[in-house]
């Protein structure tokens, strides 16, 4: 069970602690302050993953604690079980997990080897528990990256169809070393390790889907922090994959890659991207809840994490089936600053697109003071959708200024981006009374053919919609986002080109 809590202020000297009926100790213990700011950001804080039929909540207050007032308030229960009409996404079970999954899946128990590689692999895999905004919990598997040495930030790699917001990042339980004790007892869990304390969502494609995310808490003792490598596997590569199919215990494929390809499934993730077909014609299989998880390839000396699961066809029944994984490549250059810190690559800068539910408006920027202040909620409801785009930081050939303006509050307290030097100069004499110029190049972009729409080798399109009901606009590298908006009513597009879909400006796609 999970239970979603709600506390208006920060009261001082006030914890919360969250624990099974019959324990001796809590499972976890907050602040009001940290109740109260999920409450403000998310509308509720829920409390970790609970084992069994009951959920005690205690609360404490110090000797002195200003108490008047205070409200706590039980907001919703969540009953982590499989329902009739539960979407793919929240048909849960936790420990009832155990066994689930069909018998052609390899306990990770079983791989021969049981080397320091296997098992340090293994112990970069996690089981993904997290609620979704009905409040559905879901499932998936992720893996911890390394990033600079002697940094161990907990980074943790999944797929973007697992994380869509930051309200599913903030409220991920991990399950580490839910493995079986031994090969010959693949229905008996070892010491598995809950951790608590969510995650922030850092980045993500739809189109490619990868989801980048930081965890809130450090990993406990014993997690390993997986290698990558962000060049394209090709074809009749062996590759393997770690993984909870089912949320069951911890298990192991292996197969062979058969090249990159489009995949649509329709839904939140491909369309526009290419992804690592695979097929497990040797051992295993993947299944739901194996979303995410890690393809990672040996080098003659370790394993390297390549990308992540966005689905397929593969099944026990189906052992022909085809998986189709993320590519690591694809995430890279529009995460450097997080993972390759010390080695960006030069001249490049990073768009971070944020969304204010109760505006119903987007913003994007890359001012390092805003993100902050949007990030700590000095600037109050803005949470990041995970999208970012790259851009030039300083002019040349072929590069345009991209110009800002501000909507005035009493007109509609908006934000208007263009690369084009007529409709900024237009947008500054015609529309002065209620758009306040900003500035004259926040960054620089190529800009399409005013013709065909297409953009310069080396860039790929943004995409500029206009929603009429609230006079705010939305730019999206993604071109499934950019699909969805062009169905979704009161959302016009505008750029150049003859469509469906118009370039407005070209992103830089990096490395």
């Amino acid at each position: 069970m999970r239970v979603a809590v709600r506390l208006a202020q920060a009261t001082p000297g006030l914890s919360v602690r969250f624990a099974a009926g019959s324990a001796a100790g809590a499972i976890e213990a907050v602040t009001a302050a940290t109740i109260a700011q999920a409450t403000a950001r998310f509308g509720e804080y829920w409390s970790p993953v609970i084992d069994g039929e009951r959920v005690t909540i205690e609360i404490e207050a110090k000797a002195g604690a200003p108490l008047a007032g205070v409200t706590l308030e039980l907001a919703r229960l969540s009953h982590l079980v499989a329902s009739a009409n539960a979407s793919a996404r929240e048909e849960l079970k936790l420990l009832q997990d155990i066994g689930k999954s069909d018998s052609c899946n390899i306990n990770v128990k079983c791989v021969d080897p049981q080397d320091a590689l296997t098992l340090n692999q293994a112990a970069a895999t996690g089981k993904l528990v997290f609620t979704v905004p009905s409040g559905g919990t879901a499932r998936c598997t992720g893996t911890m990256i390394y990033d600079e040495p002697g940094s161990f930030t907990p980074y943790l790699y999944g797929a973007n169809h697992c994380f869509e917001t930051a309200y599913e990042a903030f409220t991920l339980n991990v399950w580490w070393f839910f493995d079986a004790t031994a090969c010959g007892s693949p229905t008996t869990a070892g010491n598995y390790v809950v951790q608590t304390g969510g995650a922030a969502l850092l980045g993500r494609s739809q189109d490619w889907d990868w989801a980048l995310l930081r965890l809130n808490t450090m990993p406990p003792a014993g997690v390993y922090f997986s290698g990558w490598n962000a060049a394209t596997v090709g074809s009749g590569i062996g590759v393997e994959s770690f993984h909870h199919p089912s949320g069951d215990l911890k298990k192991w494929s292996y197969g062979t890659t058969y090249g990159n390809v489009p995949v649509d499934f329709a839904s939140a993730a491909g369309g526009a991207g290419l992804f690592t077909r695979v097929v497990w014609n040797f051992y295993g299989t993947t299944e739901a809840g194996s979303s995410g998880g890690g393809l990672v390839v040996y080098n003659g000396s370790g394993y390297e994490l390549r990308g992540g699961l966005l689905g397929g066809d593969a099944l026990c029944s189906n052992p022909t089936g085809s998986d189709y994984f993320s590519q690591f490549g694809s995430m890279l250059p529009l995460v450097r600053q997080y993972l390759t810190p010390g080695s960006q690559v030069p001249g490049l800068v990073v768009s971070v697109e944020y969304y204010h539910a109760s505006l119903d408006h987007y913003f994007m920027t890359i001012d390092p003071n805003e993100i902050a202040a949007l990030d700590s909620g000095q600037i109050v409801g803005w949470e990041r959708t995970g999208f970012r785009f790259l851009a030039y930081d300083s002019p040349g050939a072929g590069r345009n200024p991209v110009c800002r303006f501000y909507r005035k509050p009493a007109f509609g307290d908006s934000h208007f981006f263009t690369a084009d030097p007529a409709e900024c100069a237009r947008v500054a004499v015609d529309y002065a009374t209620d758009w306040y110029f900003e500035s004259p190049a926040i960054y620089y972009v190529a800009l399409p053919n005013a013709v065909t729409g297409a953009c310069p080798a080396g860039t790929k399109p943004i995409y500029r919609f206009l929603n009429t009901f609230e006079i705010n606009h939305r730019y999206t590298t993604e071109q499934t986002v950019a699909n969805e908006l062009s169905t979704k009513a009161g959302w016009i597009p505008e750029g150049y080109g003859p469509g469906p879909l118009y370039p407005v400006m070209c992103s830089p796609v990096g490395s």
